[in-house]
């Protein structure tokens, strides 16, 4: 059986992990803004559960946005 020596190749410097790299953009903060919230007031620590309890609020969170603003544009132009 023959081995071979496979050596992992690394990204460039320009494309090298970074802390800047890894955080999500402004607008990616401000949509999980509510999620990350709540995820912290109930001290969820696994990832899974942090992201469930995000997905869930932030639904909830930005569906009532959105409708409130439906709301008011239709109860002041319709």
């Amino acid at each position: 059986m023959a081995h071979s020596s496979i050596t992992p190749t690394r990204a460039p410097p320009d494309v090298a992990e970074s802390p800047q790299r890894n955080r999500p953009s402004l607008p990616v903060r401000v949509f999980q803004f509510p999620g990350n919230v709540v995820a912290n007031l109930l001290k969820a620590t696994e990832d899974d559960d942090r992201m469930a309890i995000r997905v869930l609020i932030d639904m909830l969170a930005w569906n009532i946005v959105v409708v409130v603003i439906a709301v008011v544009a239709f109860t002041q132009f319709g």
